[in-house]
């Protein structure tokens, strides 16, 4: 096997693996971006409207909120 052909084999292997790491990734990425923000959403959102909802009661009794 010559020189030329070895190299190639090295950089066409090199470039798979890079193209298979970028698939993991963008898929790794999508999952932890999406489910968790979703999942933060449908727990947290109520939540923070009390929480707005409490501090407006408390500012309007402090006078501080009209």
């Amino acid at each position: 096997m010559s020189s030329t052909t070895l190299g190639m084999e090295a950089a066409i292997i090199s470039l798979s693996v890079e193209a298979i790491v970028q698939v993991i990734v963008r898929k790794h990425k999508k999952h932890e971006g999406i489910a968790p923000v979703y999942r933060q959403t449908k727990e947290q959102i109520p939540r923070a409207a009390a929480v707005r909802r409490r501090s407006r009661l408390v500012l309007k009794q402090e006078g501080e909120l009209y």
